[in-house]
């Protein structure tokens, strides 16, 4: 097999990055390697390329829309990011459990309703799920250098940032 058709690992859509979820759904990965694949089986027949695109990228949207997800790097909002009113983080240093007991963490996230910081699910403590769980608090983002990006665990989303958490993150 050439090495522009060898499958490359994608996540599921429907889990927050990092948390190597359960599930494995259609992502982008997959239609590039379909493009590729129908590119060398169409050959000059663009005519049958371009329908085949549009069958693809149809049945793309249909899965994500029948799932409430959104296409990547599209916009999306849920009622409770849009009603989190962020706050600063209670242990900007790391993850509150994971300082206190003193172990290691892979990610961060930062609830954006009471600003406890905690390990994403690929840490052994997977405090923030845990947190979201014991308090309800539906709204995570994450809290690593330089990344913009929000997970609402209600809706098992990724939505827009709310603005107003932006002066709270790294």
């Amino acid at each position: 097999m050439s090495p522009d058709l060898a499958p490359r690992p994608t996540r599921d859509v429907s889990d927050p990055p990092h948390t190597g979820g359960p599930a494995r759904s259609v992502g982008q990965d997959d239609i590039e390697n379909e493009l590729i694949h129908m590119r060398h089986s169409f050959g000059e027949s663009l005519a049958g390329l371009d329908q085949s695109v549009r069958r693809i990228e149809g049945e793309f949207d249909a899965t994500l829309a029948g799932n409430g997800r959104k296409r990547p790097g599209e916009s999306m909002t849920c009622e409770h990011a849009a009603r989190v009113e962020p706050v600063p983080p209670r242990t900007p240093a790391g993850c509150e459990e994971c300082l206190a007991a003193g172990t290691s963490w892979v990610h961060l996230r930062l609830c954006l309703t009471c600003g406890h910081v905690g390990c994403c699910d690929s840490s052994p403590g997977r405090h923030a799920t845990r947190h979201a769980r014991a308090t309800s608090h539906p709204v995570v983002a994450s809290y690593e250098p330089g990344e913009r990006w929000a997970w609402c665990y209600v809706d098992r989303v990724g939505v827009d940032l709310p603005s107003r958490a932006v002066p709270y993150l790294r």
